[in-house]
């Protein structure tokens, strides 16, 4: 996954360092506990079933990064398991935690 953002200007730069210089202290609340975080990642984990062709779709992106002479630094096999687990992830929110394959969508 590949997030491009563009750099501040100097006049938002300014300001982030007078914040970062202020030290502020935001807060934040509390909306869930860890146990309840940690049994949202076994569902997923467990309900959700990747299917052959799915790894299949997981392997080909990756390994395509490995094989474009344009690409400088190619996707590691950490890649292939963090899209896995994107798909997942996307699958659950999507409420498809009881579907037995991903969609490759």
């Amino acid at each position: 996954m590949k997030l491009l953002m563009d750099l501040p200007s100097r006049d938002v730069e300014k300001t982030m360092l007078r914040l970062k210089d202020e030290d502020l202290n935001p807060t934040v609340d509390k909306i869930v506990d860890s146990a309840t975080i940690q049994e949202m990642q076994e569902s997923i984990a467990n309900k959700i079933e990747v299917t052959d062709q799915i790894l299949e779709y997981i392997i080909n992106i990756v390994h395509g990064t490995r094989e474009n002479i344009n690409i400088d630094i190619p996707a590691s096999p950490r890649a292939s398991i963090a899209l896995m687990r994107l798909g997942k992830a996307s699958a659950a929110i999507r409420s498809e935690e009881h579907t037995s394959e991903l969609q490759s969508h």
